[in-house]
């Protein structure tokens, strides 16, 4: 974050190739056949991290991940909680589930996996979102009652 005459702004760092131009997406190595093993193996490096980490994403898609001159994955864009109520921000079962769910839907749509558009546990998905809005309205009422 950074102050601007305009008021707080956000500053991030553009990726650029060994050219200096912008990075390839995702896409752009798929569409363009250049994504084979080693990017492969990037991708599945870059899911493993995504599943490991408290990182919220929100949109991960092939326009979003940017390939680094280094040999990996860039998210770009994609990041956060849309939703009103971020159940996934104090659930991080719910949010490894919906990342899950986000990477199953990135590998169908470049060709490298099936994705069956269902959750696989829902009634345990309906408890995990029940169970963390129940610690979000303990926690708005425990500051109300402060």
């Amino acid at each position: 974050m950074i102050d601007t005459d305009m008021g707080a702004d956000l500053l991030v760092e553009a990726v650029l190739d060994e050219n200096g131009e912008l990075a390839p997406t995702l896409h752009d190595l798929v569409e363009g056949g250049r994504f084979g093993p080693h990017e492969q193996r990037a991708l599945e490096r870059f899911a493993d991290w995504a599943l490991a980490s408290n990182v919220l994403i929100n949109d991960l898609s092939p326009d979003n991940l940017a390939w680094h001159p280094s040999g990996h994955f860039v998210m770009i864009d994609g990041l956060g909680d849309r939703a009103g109520i971020p159940i996934r921000a104090v659930s991080p079962w719910l949010n490894r589930v919906y990342k899950r769910k986000k990477i199953r839907h990135l590998l169908a749509e470049i060709g490298m996996g099936k994705d069956s558009g269902r959750s696989r546990k829902p009634i345990a998905i309906a408890v995990a979102i029940i169970l963390a809005l129940l610690g979000l309205l303990a926690a708005q009422m425990e500051l109300l009652l402060d």
